[in-house]
């Protein structure tokens, strides 16, 4: 009789010693912050949802104001539900993210990803691939939105297939972040002779 009290107090106490919030736990990111810097001028913006950034969930997000003819030096920071900081998550697995930037209804606008995997703790696969938590945002002296102007931003993980440069091609996004992007017009001086 003893020996079965006993089971039941060890399994009370395992259950009462299992956090519902244990590091190893799926971080459900809801926040995200893109920070845009060129020269002494810096512009960022919020992107937050209550789910998560599961590809096609409803979104809160600031809008980033850019200006032509810049070139803007920029970074994601990730955050979870409970302000768990997923940046430092992919810094530490970098052969495991890759980070993608696309604008979407906008001319004149070219992104490149900056960082690589051995900016953080690298491959011991051997590769040095993109990560995509750094990146450069250059507008061209006519650059101009078309409609609604936005940055499309998806983290893809790969977990059952390694991060290679052929697997990067067939990647799913596992997380979507939508940003409006506002580009004021610019004037255009006519030719002399022309009114």
């Amino acid at each position: 009789m003893a020996s079965r009290y006993t089971l039941v107090l060890l399994a009370a106490l395992f259950w009462m010693g299992c956090d519902s919030n244990d590091s190893n736990d799926p971080v459900t990111v809801t926040r995200g912050v893109i920070t845009l810097t060129s020269g002494t001028q810096s512009v960022s913006a919020t992107v937050t949802s209550t789910i998560g950034f599961v590809p096609g969930a409803a979104l809160q997000a600031d809008t980033l104001r850019l200006e032509p003819g810049l070139m803007y030096t920029g970074t994601l920071e990730l955050f979870g539900s409970n302000n768990e900081n997923f940046t430092e998550t992919i810094k530490g697995e970098p052969d495991s993210y890759l980070i993608a930037y696309e604008p979407l209804n906008t001319k004149g606008v070219d992104i490149f990803v900056e960082d690589r995997e051995s900016d953080y703790a690298g491959n011991a696969q051997g590769a040095d691939l993109r990560v995509g938590l750094t990146f450069d945002i250059e507008l061209s002296e006519l650059a101009s939105i078309v409609g609604t102007g936005q940055l499309r931003v998806t983290v893809s993980e790969f977990i059952e297939t390694r991060k290679t440069i052929s697997s990067i091609s067939n990647a799913t996004p596992s997380m979507e972040l939508l940003v409006p992007v506002f580009i004021p017009l610019v004037e255009i001086e006519p030719p002399p002779g022309e009114n």
